[in-house]
């Protein structure tokens, strides 16, 4: 399984998005992309991107549901931010639209300890306060996989 991969598009294109809300954006973050998996026994697994491993501190202290796999960033802090999920308690997500997928997170998985479900912005707030390192946008669709156009991602000049 490869997550997705957004296309890098430039920041000059983005007022493209600004009106069209099938698209959800959220801040890109300085942290490594990390997919978490809690078995139906607990047992957890993290791995980057790439399918290799990686390391989460204190793993014990992200509180996540048994039978889950989420993507999400890991921070230098040790938090972990949630932004998707392709199983969620049992419940596979991976078809349903980012809206429902969003919405269920929202009910399933409320900020504890130190996992956290990714904040959306405002197109207009982002284009103007440019905060973090980008923007990362992420079409109303099934969960993609590998490179993909339906999220994209733009990084503020610097």
């Amino acid at each position: 399984m490869k997550p997705p991969r957004p296309r890098l598009i430039p920041c000059s294109a983005l007022g493209a998005y600004v009106d069209d809300d099938r698209w959800a954006w959220e801040p890109k973050l300085d942290g490594h992309r990390c997919i978490l998996t809690v078995s139906l026994t607990g047992l957890t697994s993290a791995m980057t991107r790439h399918g290799q491993p990686c390391r989460v501190p204190d793993i014990s202290a992200l509180t996540i549901p048994p039978s889950t796999t989420l993507d999400g960033e890991l921070m230098p802090d040790g938090q972990y931010i949630v932004f998707d999920f392709l199983e969620l308690a049992g419940e596979l997500g991976c078809c349903a639209p980012l809206s429902a997928r969003r919405a269920r997170l929202e009910d399933l998985f409320p900020a504890l300890g130190r996992t956290r479900i990714i904040q959306r912005v405002d197109p207009r707030w982002a284009l103007t306060h440019r905060l973090h390192e980008g923007v990362v946008l992420k079409l109303d669709a099934p969960y993609p996989y590998g490179e993909t156009t339906k999220w994209l991602r733009a990084r503020w000049a610097r």
